[in-house]
């Protein structure tokens, strides 16, 4: 069982929900408006969408939004809060491997770092299927963490504790032969005591650069945050804006 099977569930709620606010939210969706630049009723995919947080604000403003995301529970929690908002959004479980649309959206967007889950012959398949659902001269926005950063400021440990009283405890890993990071999360609460990981693939931008160029979308923007500051080795994030050939 791969590791994302066992990780998008509620210990990942309880951990992340704090920090999604409303407000970080909402300067996450204006900046993607912004940069994307697309017409009002253009076609967005928000790929591993989560419980809808991108996609149901950005149909609010008029976007004819779809949302794909692995985890059946997510897609579950956003088909309920859009049906709450009285809004058609096309929610579907599957693989971002295995994108099941061609020629179809003006836009795609994958946000807080849902790319190098897997392989790297797998993460490319990723790539190429952002590609194939775009149609010419459509755009792709890529929000991960900044490699470099991470490698610079890297933690062997951490932790943090939660509003409710959790803690978590953290333990890292970092190959720096293959560029893959791992992360071990112990919970503590009145639950007891639990564990969950996640592993990813942490590219550089000219390894990304060069990905996106084979699978026929050309960078035509980089940021290190979503208030459109430039992107550097200092930067936390590394926002890729790239457009169909």
């Amino acid at each position: 069982m791969a590791w994302y099977d066992e990780f998008f569930k509620e210990d990942y709620l309880e951990i992340y929900l704090p920090f999604l606010t409303e407000e970080r939210t909402k300067a996450e969706v204006d900046f993607i408006v912004e940069v994307l630049n697309l017409p009002a009723g253009s076609k967005i995919l928000d790929l591993a969408c989560g419980f809808g947080r991108h996609a149901i604000p950005l149909a609010k403003k008029g976007y004819d939004m779809s949302g794909l995301d692995y985890t059946e529970k997510f897609i579950h929690m956003a088909e309920e809060k859009a049906k709450k908002e009285n809004l058609q959004i096309e929610f579907l479980v599957g693989d971002m491997r295995k994108i099941p649309f061609e020629n179809h959206f003006a836009g795609v967007i994958s946000y807080f770092t849902s790319f190098g889950f897997f392989s790297d012959e797998e993460n490319f398949e990723v790539l190429k299927g952002v590609s194939n659902s775009l149609k010419k001269e459509g755009k792709f926005l890529l929000d991960i963490i900044n490699r470099d950063y991470l490698v610079k400021n890297f933690r062997l440990k951490d932790w943090e504790k939660l509003e409710d009283g959790t803690l978590v405890l953290e333990e890292n890993s970092l190959d720096l032969m293959t560029n893959r990071m791992k992360n071990y999360k112990t919970l503590i609460d009145k639950k007891g005591e639990r564990n969950i990981w996640f592993e990813l693939r942490l590219y550089t931008l000219q390894e990304l650069v060069y990905l996106l160029e084979k699978a026929g979308l050309r960078v035509i923007q980089t940021y290190g945050k979503k208030d459109k500051s430039p992107y550097s080795v200092d930067s936390p994030r590394m926002i890729i804006l790239s457009q169909k050939i």
